[in-house]
């Protein structure tokens, strides 16, 4: 019986520490320029944002901008006031309070061979995007941020960059949740 507790505390310590990691952590770099714009939004745009940095994925490059920009706007519209996020090609007219326009410095999937025979954090899964919030009407910057995540060793996940970019998503989203704050009157954007 001394046996079996053992292992259950063992099992449950293995578990919380796993998934204590995963929390939502701080953005490493955030500033907020203009908070009453911030604060009055009511519609946002998402682009696309480009790799200047290292890409390398299981999948096509298109379709981590995608993964990324959906659920970053999925993450936006649970903001109280947030009428409506759409995620925009550039191609069209943008009809939003903020636009938030990017781009990813890193987004790869490391090295699995490194991350096993060398450790140490070398081969590291990483995804690292730098963003802003452009007021469209001033075009000024509202906010800017910068914020990565990455993985070593993970044996459950098939593509640890899905995970690492839901992981900068959850955090980014949290942050501005968070850097958010009542509209005052008389100070909305939508004028």
């Amino acid at each position: 019986m001394k046996i079996i507790t053992q292992v259950i505390f063992m099992f449950a310590l293995v578990f919380v520490s796993i998934h204590t990691a995963e929390a939502v952590q701080p953005i490493d770099q955030f500033t907020v320029m203009d908070q009453a714009s911030w604060n009055c939004a009511k519609t946002i745009a998402v682009t696309m944002f480009p790799v200047v940095g290292e890409f390398k994925g299981e999948k096509n490059l298109d379709y981590y901008q995608n993964d990324f920009a959906s659920k970053l706007a999925s993450s936006l519209r649970k903001i109280p006031g947030v009428e409506k996020v759409d995620v925009v090609d550039g191609k069209t007219t943008v009809l939003a309070d903020i636009l938030i326009d990017g781009k990813f410095k890193d987004l790869t999937t490391g090295s699995r061979a490194l991350r096993f025979w060398v450790g140490f954090g070398a081969g590291k899964s990483f995804c690292r995007a730098d963003m802003k919030g452009i007021d469209l009407k001033s075009g000024s910057e509202v906010f800017s941020l910068d914020h990565a995540r990455g993985s070593a060793m993970d044996i459950v996940s098939e593509d640890e960059l899905l995970e690492n970019i839901d992981e900068v998503v959850e955090d980014v989203a949290a942050g501005l949740i968070a850097a958010r704050r009542v509209c005052a009157s008389g100070s909305s954007p939508a004028k």
